[in-house]
């Protein structure tokens, strides 16, 4: 089993970024815009889930030692080096400089069992501006449906740029 396999076994994870006007992660993440963006209240958090929170640090990622890379399917989890265990952590956490316009956050909640992990804090959701007609709508009646705010990237004919419009739902 390679290594991302036992981590995946292991480990829960998700990105999130601080900036929803990032033009280049829109292109990269949303296939040029057809996406969307999912807003979430940081603030209902609770305690535990504001734990598993950790800012992504943009720089040289700390080096492994290849012998415990090598070892990881021998070790239980009570016998993983610390020394080890801290670094992998803080290689999962940290990337290249040319990064660093995307302010990410990664989410691993490391005590969770179950493999599905509930994040009911949604507070808007953005629809990109070449975003289906079919998956507008099913957004559309997902917002409906949850009392969610949704807007939609639009340029304006006014100032020339991009910006959010509400749909009223």
């Amino acid at each position: 089993m390679n290594l991302n396999n036992k981590l995946a076994e292991v480990y829960i994870t998700c990105s999130f970024s601080e900036d929803k006007n990032n033009n280049q992660m829109w292109a990269q993440y949303s296939n040029n815009h057809s996406g969307f963006i999912i807003e979430y209240d940081t603030n209902l958090l609770d305690e535990n889930t504001k734990k598993a929170f950790s800012k992504i640090i943009y720089g040289e990622k700390p080096k492994i030692n290849i012998f415990d890379l090598l070892m990881m399917g021998h070790y239980h989890d009570k016998n993983i080096p610390e020394t080890f265990a801290k670094d992998l952590v803080l290689n999962l956490l940290t990337k290249s400089n040319e990064w660093s316009s995307q302010k990410e956050w990664r989410l691993i909640p490391y005590q969770e069992t179950e493999r599905l992990f509930k994040f009911p804090y949604i507070s808007g959701i953005y629809l990109g501006n070449k975003i289906s007609k079919e998956n507008e709508n099913y957004m559309i009646n997902l917002a409906k449906t949850n009392n969610y705010k949704i807007y939609k990237l639009v340029k304006d004919s006014v100032i020339g740029e991009m910006v959010y419009k509400e749909i009223v739902l």
